[in-house]
């Protein structure tokens, strides 16, 4: 009997040990070091259906002086055509563009507001079941960070409202207003896994570091470099390219064939032409309205060919006169 009772009272005490030195979320496999906890999201395509384009518009409609308003938004008429065909070539030559025009001049205050009706906008599209996903990892005490191409003046009440970090594109301010010039360099591509590697903590740093057991989330080509760092990296509503990529590294597809609130039910695009639609929609339909609106006025001002006849007649009656 009492060797079962110190049998037993050894197991409770080598237990209690075991809790004691349970691993933290820095510790030792295979001789190297493992940092565990964070998440990091992309915003525009993977939280939302939409692109920083809405962001913009949203945005611009939301400054609180009227000619301040009208002149971006025209701004943004006349320049989102060539954006949105620059993006296809060089995003962040475009997020930069697009920056300068919406920012220049706001002051931080008014930013910070219009930042407010930005959050509303995404949450009025955003995806359930990523939202999801990102609120059941805070749940778990993971850290979640939004890591994006996006601008800080426009997400940073979208992050406030969500719980979560930015690690974004930040921008230049003087005298208490935005210059429009981008501060480094705009965070797509390469500088996204950069930025995701300045941001380890200190202690972390150094040989033997991975990345195992961080997660992340994207949509697009532009976030293939931040994702090929993480151990976990889901991809939302890839194009075929994407996809081809994730199926063959082991990415996650769980969010492949997600819808955002507000996005329109109906049949889905194919390849690349529903990757192109569905990431560029909003500047698409910017240049769709602009097209129609110039041939308008070139059908208005240009005079018909019934026209150019009678005033050649004319002339030629007066000459003859």
């Amino acid at each position: 009997m009492q060797a079962a009772l110190d049998c037993c009272l050894g197991a409770r005490c080598h237990q209690s040990r075991r809790r004691l030195s349970a691993p933290t979320s820095l510790h030792l496999r295979g001789g190297s070091q493992e940092h565990r906890g964070n998440c990091y999201y992309d915003v525009d395509g993977t939280l939302y259906h939409g692109t920083m384009g809405h962001c913009a518009w949203w945005f611009v409609g939301a400054l609180p002086h009227p000619r301040q308003r009208a002149i971006k938004r025209f701004q943004i008429c006349l320049t989102i055509p060539f954006i949105g065909i620059l993006a296809l070539f060089d995003e962040a030559k475009a997020a930069r563009l697009l920056a300068g025009i919406i920012l220049r001049g706001v002051t931080q205050q008014d930013a910070s507001l219009a930042s407010k009706i930005v959050a509303s906008g995404i949450m009025s599209r955003a995806y359930p079941q990523v939202l999801e996903h990102l609120r059941a990892q805070q749940g778990a005490g993971r850290k979640v960070f939004l890591l994006s191409g996006n601008v800080e003046p426009m997400i940073e009440s979208l992050a406030h409202d969500l719980g979560c970090s930015v690690i974004a594109t930040r921008m230049e301010i003087k005298n208490g207003r935005y210059t429009g010039n981008v501060l480094g360099d705009v965070c797509v591509l390469e500088r996204k896994r950069q930025k995701l590697l300045e941001h380890l903590p200190s202690n972390l740093k150094g040989s033997g570091l991975t990345l195992r057991g961080t997660t992340g989330v994207g949509n697009s080509m532009y976030d293939v470099p931040f994702l090929e760092e993480v151990s976990e990296a889901y991809v939302v509503r890839p194009g075929s390219r994407l996809r081809k990529i994730a199926e063959r590294r082991g990415w996650k597809l769980d969010f492949a064939r997600v819808k955002g609130v507000g996005a329109e039910d109906g049949k889905k695009k194919s390849g690349s032409f529903r990757s192109f639609f569905s990431r560029y929609s909003f500047e698409l339909g910017v240049s769709i309205f602009w097209g129609a609106a110039c041939g308008l006025l070139g059908i208005t001002a240009t005079p018909s060919a019934s026209t150019a006849v009678g005033v050649n007649t004319v002339k030629q009656q007066t000459e003859t006169n």
